[in-house]
């Protein structure tokens, strides 16, 4: 599709193209090898940190693998040292770093902790069965921070929500009482939002909390899964069973929907699915910083009525089935029920408990480029020995200072960015506002033997990444010359 405005075209004749969609990219991340030593064993807890490194619990232990692919275990089933991990619920990380994990253990002996573990490796149980001293914690599963780094811990079995402070002092929010009104029961969803209001999914709502605690708001919701998150305009999105009675719940059809500020429901993601692929027994639901959300349906022991997959809706409405259980291709993906978690450039987390695996989908910005900037129809001298200037173009959300330019490859060889050996004054890249819209773009050159442009050849792509680790992807047309 082409990106050209009127008055592009009339002052210097660019031609842009701004490539399809792409399909994501699927890359298998740690599998049931785990780091190698230490094995994955039904992955329980799924989180990821500011840095992008990605945290998964399976029932005895818990790892981080590096935005570099590097495995390490960061705890084992002796906990702290002194008191043992039992089986893990959730995972969180706090702005700092530091990853907080809820867990129980259901044999002698019993326990109820949740671990704090700095990016240093110190372990040490924050809170145990006792909760605040007076009101005690049994079984507790969603973990939760805010910009501050307050803990919120929610507890299913004992009913009730606590808070703990960096200074270590912890408070009862909520209990079986929930706002006086609606009775609390199940909490097992917490989200947070910008300005450190505090959600919590129970059985029948969602009730919100002020930053100091107290209740300000009651949602009735009756929820499938403990999936909730709220995006930056403070709109909910929790997932709902669709048509359910005691008598058909098996058939758990699903949707996501997003209720506004003003209680205003919308349906985000209904049980069609993308219209090919259903979704049944959604689970988890998260949504990124643009406003594009994400849900997991899953197939407990391989459970008939779950559809298995993952889906993605962008911010105008289009729905991609973006994982389903042939994984990466080559490693299979069954029962996202172990968590769904994205990361500060919008790639997508998964962890599968029946392969015992955790997937990556990264989704490549689409940039638009043009190929020797005002030259119409793009000619590609095809016995040239000099470059070829090819034009990132910057915008309003693309800001060229952002790119690195040693990761851009070019056409079919993959050519990297080249001097002019004609000129020894060229630049290999160089910002200039090549369409005149007010914003820099990119211009880098490459030799043009070096890029496997053949004969015939109409179109040529260009591949790179951010300085972020986002990768990005354009392409435009061509016409070659200098053909035998």
């Amino acid at each position: 599709m082409r990106l050209i405005t009127l008055a592009v075209f009339i002052s210097v004749l660019v031609c842009a193209v701004m490539p399809a969609a792409s399909a994501p990219v699927v890359t298998q991340i740690i599998d049931a090898q785990g780091d190698g030593v230490h094995p994955v064993t039904y992955p329980m807890a799924l989180a990821v940190d500011s840095s992008r490194n990605v945290f998964v619990a399976d029932v005895a232990r818990a790892f981080r693998i590096g935005a570099d692919g590097t495995i390490s275990q960061i705890v084992d089933a002796t906990g702290d040292g002194v008191h043992p991990l039992g089986s893990p619920n959730y995972l969180t990380t706090d702005p700092m770093g530091i990853v907080y994990l809820s867990a129980a253990r259901f044999e002698p002996p019993y326990s109820e902790s949740v671990f704090r573990i700095t990016p240093a490796g110190t372990i040490s149980q924050v809170l145990d069965g006792t909760g605040d001293g007076i009101h005690p914690m049994t079984l507790p599963f969603p973990v939760a921070t805010d910009s501050i780094g307050n803990l919120y811990v929610g507890a299913i079995w004992s009913g009730n929500v606590f808070r703990r402070t960096p200074d270590g002092t912890i408070t009862q929010l909520l209990d079986a009482t929930g706002d006086g009104v609606h009775p609390l029961s199940y909490p097992c969803g917490l989200a947070v939002d910008a300005n450190d209001n505090v959600y919590v999914l129970d059985s029948d709502g969602i009730f919100q909390l002020d930053p100091g605690g107290a209740v300000t708001r009651f949602v009735p919701f009756k929820p499938l899964g403990c999936g909730l998150d709220v995006d930056k305009d403070l709109n909910l999105y929790a997932i709902e069973c669709v048509g359910c009675s005691p008598f058909f719940e098996v058939l758990y059809r699903s949707r996501v929907v997003r209720i506004a500020p003003d209680g205003t429901r919308t349906t985000v993601l209904s049980p069609d699915g993308d219209g090919t692929s259903e979704f049944r027994l959604g689970l988890w639901v998260k949504v990124d910083g643009e406003g594009t959300v994400y849900a997991a349906a899953a197939a407990p022991l391989d459970f008939a009525w779950g559809t298995n997959n993952v889906f993605r809706v962008t911010t105008d409405g289009a729905v991609t089935e973006i994982l389903d259980t042939s994984g990466d291709g080559t490693h299979p993906m069954s029962d996202p029920t172990g968590g769904l978690a994205v990361d500060s450039i919008g790639d997508v987390y998964v962890a599968a408990i029946s392969t015992n695996n955790v997937f990556r989908i990264s989704f490549p910005l689409e940039v638009a480029i043009d190929i020797k900037p005002g030259s119409g129809s793009n000619p590609v001298n095809l016995r040239s020995r000099g470059v070829l200037p090819t034009a990132i173009l910057g915008s309003s959300t693309l800001h060229v200072d952002q790119i690195d330019v040693d990761t851009l490859a070019f056409g079919p060889a993959h050519a990297a960015p080249a001097h002019d050996p004609g000129n020894a004054v060229t630049r290999a890249a160089h910002t200039q506002d090549v369409n005149a819209d007010g914003f820099p773009d990119l211009v880098v050159h490459f030799a043009v033997q070096e890029t496997g442009i053949a004969c015939g050849d109409t179109a040529a792509s260009l591949s790179g990444a951010l300085r972020s680790g986002k990768t990005l992807e354009g392409s435009d047309t061509i016409t070659t010359l200098g053909c035998k």
